[in-house]
């Protein structure tokens, strides 16, 4: 689903300030994935720090099912939050 062509058809349907949130438990993709929304035009970082997509945990509550296993198995996933310019 990260892929670059498909990451900037996304960006081109966002509404101004639309958000663009990833969310990985696999964490050796977390790094590409930020790398490459990094290098996507029309989108700028989001996160909990100034400069950086990198977001604690998002500001809902819904969990998928998935997320509540990889919680309760003691894992954090990488989450990325990034919104239209």
């Amino acid at each position: 689903m990260v892929a670059p062509e498909f990451i900037r058809q996304m960006v081109r349907l966002l509404v101004p300030g639309g958000m663009l949130f990833v969310q990985t438990d696999v964490l050796e993709r977390a790094d590409q994935y930020e790398t490459l929304l990094s290098s996507v035009d029309g989108i700028e970082p989001d996160g909990d720090e100034p400069g950086s997509a990198k977001i604690a945990s998002p500001s809902w509550d819904a969990k998928s099912n998935r997320e509540r296993r990889v919680i309760r198995a003691g894992l954090t996933p990488a989450r990325f939050c990034f919104r239209k310019a």
